[in-house]
């Protein structure tokens, strides 16, 4: 059962930081017979190890259904073929070897699985349009979108309409940026293409990704994808397979953010990436504790925080809570020490919860909280003679 509370009814006033909490989708070799999806955050960089990380969770891509789905894939820098993609709308993972393209739940359960459909060749990029449910392809040369998925097996139909890339190099990773309505893409030869709607260079044309920070990326580049919170310019995340670095048009090192406080950092999975997907998926952070001694809690959450979206805030609990509370805050000041107990959420707004049902509540994003608005929450509770405190988990608002 959910207990449905309107957040915007709970908090009194809101001011935007310029903090974000995100995670970050890979692809990558796994075992010679699968791929694996890998969902990461971090790496800490901050006091009391802001934000958890890197390994949110992992699964493969060979699973028992219907049909086919993703297998294994060449990593960097042998092969070109294979990347990941999110759709923030439907908190669903997008996946492809190259010839298969299949989604999942961020569980890992397949959902729908087909063949590349014609007249794309092998892909070597995916992205996704989450506001318009649209599939982005690409073969490298030809950028392509499929808008109806069947259930199973059916193969969707493309178009209306490819478009050819006018990257420098063959593509390898595609992205949808909504902040500009255009798609971001990454190519061979090391450089980021804004590219228009009808095919034409884009606003913020084509710049270089690699030699920017340290680690720095190599000319081959192998995925990207765009973060959805960012407002005024937009923001990349680029991989050449073995480091990660956030960039802005026309290639500089974006601001350090919650989710990235080190911008450029090395692939934190047990091989080199082939792309990258971003999501809005609530980020955790900090330790949980009892005042006493007691056994440990822990904050979760559901969903994604798109504008006008909907995600459930969650406590497990070992034992049942007694008088309830969950902390908001809008900035993260110092921490506050409580009998022991380190309170991240400071300053807060406290709201009592008269009870929690299923230990979850439901709520929609208020739409006073518009994209880059940064939230963070945590449970405190009284248990066995002390207060149970669980970790902070943070949101971002970004555009689907």
């Amino acid at each position: 059962m959910l207990l449905r509370i309107p957040l915007g009814a709970l908090v009194v006033a809101a001011a935007v930081p310029s903090l974000s909490s995100q995670t970050l989708y890979t692809i990558h070799g796994g075992t010679p017979a699968t791929a694996t999806i890998t969902e990461l955050k971090g790496p800490p960089g901050l006091p009391l190890g802001y934000p958890g990380g890197p390994v949110v969770a992992s699964f493969p891509t060979t699973l028992p259904f219907a049909c086919a789905t993703v297998g294994p894939l060449a990593p960097p820098p042998f092969g070109v073929l294979g990347d990941v993609a999110f759709d923030t709308v439907a908190d669903v993972v997008w996946a492809t070897d190259g010839t298969t393209i299949t989604s999942y739940t961020p569980a890992g359960a397949p959902i729908v699985s087909f063949p590349v459909p014609a007249p794309l060749g092998p892909l070597t990029g995916l992205g996704f349009n989450s506001a318009a449910g649209v599939l982005i392809m690409t073969d490298g040369a030809l950028i392509a979108g499929a808008v109806t998925f069947g259930a199973g097996c059916v193969v969707p139909i493309v178009g209306p309409g490819m478009i050819p890339s006018p990257a420098p190099g063959l593509l390898t990773d595609i992205e949808w940026d909504p902040l500009s309505g255009t798609f971001f893409g990454c190519d061979t030869l090391g450089f980021v293409t804004n590219i228009g709607p009808a095919g034409a260079v884009g606003p913020f044309g084509i710049f270089p990704a690699a030699g920017l920070c340290a680690p720095g990326l190599m000319p081959s580049l192998r995925g990207l994808a765009v973060d959805t919170t960012a407002v005024g310019v937009p923001v990349l995340y680029v991989t050449d397979g073995f480091a990660i670095n956030r960039l802005s048009p026309p290639g500089v090192v974006a601001a350090p953010t919650f989710y990235t406080p080190a911008p450029c950092f090395p692939v934190l999975t047990a091989g080199p990436v082939s792309g990258l997907g971003f999501s809005l998926h609530g980020v955790t952070f900090s330790l949980p504790c009892h005042t006493e001694g007691g056994l440990l809690p822990m904050i979760t959450s559901t969903g994604n925080s798109t504008e006008d979206g909907a995600m459930t805030l969650g406590l497990v609990a070992p034992a049942p809570p007694g008088p309830l509370f969950l902390l908001i805050s809008f900035a993260l000041g110092p921490p506050f020490l409580f009998d022991g107990c380190t309170i991240v959420t400071v300053p807060a707004t406290m709201i009592g919860i008269p009870a929690l049902p299923g230990g979850v509540i439901a709520f929609g994003i208020p739409p006073a909280w518009p994209a880059g608005t940064t939230v963070y929450f945590q449970w405190v509770y009284f248990a066995r003679g002390g207060f149970a405190i669980t970790p902070g988990l943070g949101i971002t608002v970004g555009m689907p």
